[in-house]
């Protein structure tokens, strides 16, 4: 073998093995990139599944906001009260109650509702006399993770509606997915859906 030869597969061995190393790294890196799409889309879900919904219902009685609708002895208020057990705020937060109706369901809007933030927690050192500021700066429409949680409220609803009845609650989370907990079960939904 002539020194021309040799040079000429040392060549052909050297670039073989850059072009194998290439691909290597680029299988390494796209075997990577999925692994983090798949790794955030469970810690998503994780995090949906981390809003609790509770149906709740006492006797009538003030809602949380005050209604001139009186209500008959045999009535309920039902609640949906949610609470973030996540590690990130949660926005847009929607809900309303399913009743049957007429051997159907109907959704029915919920006549109030009241964020309970951890602020109310808070030492009165801290707060210095500013509770009142401190609580008016909250959204109702958002929980984090430090929060007690969001109650909605209904009107006086018919003992006879109740049973059956649930509660569907919508929100978006940190990645401005939308999602929505129905009977628990939590799933995907289209924005504005």
């Amino acid at each position: 073998m002539t020194s021309t030869q040799a040079t000429t597969w040392t060549a052909s061995g050297t670039l073989a093995l850059a072009t194998m190393t290439l691909a290597v790294v680029i299988t390494t890196i796209v075997i990577t990139l999925q692994d983090r799409r798949h790794a955030d889309k469970r810690d998503q879900l994780a995090e949906a599944y981390s809003i609790q919904v509770i149906l709740g219902e006492r006797n009538t009685g003030s809602p949380v906001k005050r209604h001139r609708r009186a209500a008959p002895a045999s009535a309920k208020r039902l609640s949906a009260i949610v609470i973030n057990h996540g590690r990130y705020t949660i926005t847009g937060i929607e809900a309303q109650l399913w009743l049957v109706d007429n051997g159907s369901y109907k959704p029915v809007p919920f006549a109030a509702q009241e964020r309970v933030p951890g602020t109310k927690d808070l030492d009165a050192k801290l707060r210095g006399g500013m509770e009142s500021l401190l609580e008016g700066m909250m959204h109702a429409d958002r929980l984090t993770p430090w929060d007690l949680g969001l109650r909605f409220e209904s009107d006086p609803i018919s003992t006879a509606q109740l049973p059956g009845v649930y509660p569907v609650v919508r929100w978006a989370d940190r990645w401005g997915t939308h999602w929505e907990h129905r009977r628990g079960e939590v799933t995907k939904i289209r924005d504005g859906a």
